[in-house]
């Protein structure tokens, strides 16, 4: 029983590694189409932000759904530039494949921060 309270107190999470997933392999094959935006979108717009919120906010009584959502846009507003202003000055520059890279390392590091959390309440 207290493996699938788990999986269910961290289905966002697992969503959110599957969207990963997901845009990795379209974008590894060159697969165009209104798929790729809706999750290219949500990549940019969204999860940063809700990462970094729920790594701040772990427990679901702490803030309501819709405060999250609005921090999530938030919060993606000002850490994506940032990611983006940093790969300014690598080698890579900023182009399609180092921007989703470093995102889904960024993305990886702060789910692997939120299990980690989650499971310590």
């Amino acid at each position: 029983m207290r493996f699938w309270g788990e999986i269910r107190a961290n289905s966002d999470i697992l969503a959110l590694i599957g969207m990963l997933v997901i845009m990795i392999l379209l974008i590894s094959f060159g697969i165009d189409g209104p798929l790729r935006v809706i999750l290219g979108i949500t990549l940019i717009l969204f999860l940063p932000g809700y990462v970094l919120q729920a790594a701040l906010f772990p427990k679901d009584k702490e803030i309501n759904p819709m405060e999250r959502v609005i921090l999530s846009f938030a919060l993606s507003a000002a850490v994506v530039p940032l990611i983006i202003l940093i790969l300014n000055y690598t080698p890579w520059g900023i182009r399609i494949y180092p921007v989703i890279i470093t995102l889904c390392i960024y993305m990886t590091v702060f789910c692997s921060i939120i299990l980690y959390r989650r499971s310590k309440i």
